[in-house]
């Protein structure tokens, strides 16, 4: 009898500890989410912005814009931002005229899901045009924001040209460039300070100032109140900004 209670209360407590774990990782779920969307801070919506008007400045007659769905096929996709070497025509239907700008340009953090949902993007787009348009593709990835990137240690510099990486693999730490070439294969940069690429003379430190900024999460506070009640666990998070 006593060995039969012993095992009860072993496997009663094997079933408790497996709830635990399972309620750990949800916990551990919900602060990677919470993190996730602070490290954004709008530093995405703000390079849109400065990509679109790099691409102006290199050519005042090209339609630049963020943002935009367009037609691929069948398919309606969504470009960070884009140039249109030919501004579209407005006479006919809207998703008929909104091709794919000739410039596609997209900005990830480097992380997943975030940088794996760029990467699959440009890949189904690339399948979807199947040669049709000669588009040029190219991503820029973010830190992730847990640690501060440090400031231009050369100030006033003369900018020089990026060379690209000589690996076939992306590079393991951002921020880098990827850019397509007209095989479609992805070549690689790393953005550093006082350089700049050949497309459209895209000068990294516009970029750099951004990310750059000052950061921290001091304003930021994340609750996790975890409730036991007999055998249950209940979560309640909230986001406070103060």
């Amino acid at each position: 009898m006593s060995v039969e209670m012993i095992g009860s209360e072993k496997s009663a407590q094997n079933r408790q500890a497996s709830e635990t774990q399972k309620i750990l990782a949800q916990i551990e779920e919900a602060v990677r989410e919470k993190q996730g969307q602070q490290y954004d801070r709008g530093y995405k919506e703000l390079i849109h912005h400065k990509l679109s008007n790099m691409c102006k400045a290199h050519n005042g007659n090209w339609f630049t814009a963020s943002n935009v769905i367009c037609m691929v096929g069948n398919d309606q996709w969504r470009s960070d931002a884009g140039a249109w070497f030919q501004w579209p025509s407005y006479h006919e239907p809207i998703k008929n005229y909104c091709i794919p700008p000739d410039l596609w340009l997209e900005v990830f953090y480097n992380r997943d899901l975030d940088r794996e949902n760029v990467l699959e993007k440009i890949d189904k787009v690339q399948h979807d045009l199947d040669g049709i348009f000669n588009i040029e593709f190219v991503t820029i990835a973010l830190p992730d924001r847990r640690s501060h990137f440090c400031g231009n240690p050369n100030l006033g510099a003369i900018s020089i040209l990026a060379n690209p990486t000589s690996q076939n693999t992306r590079p393991y730490l951002a921020p880098y460039l990827i850019h397509w070439n007209a095989n479609n294969i992805p070549v690689y940069y790393i953005v550093n300070w006082n350089h700049h690429v050949d497309i459209e003379m895209w000068h990294f430190n516009i970029i750099l100032n951004i990310i750059s900024r000052p950061w921290s999460l001091e304003n930021d506070k994340l609750n996790l109140i975890i409730i036991f009640c007999t055998t249950k666990w209940h979560i309640i998070d909230g986001l406070n900004l103060f």
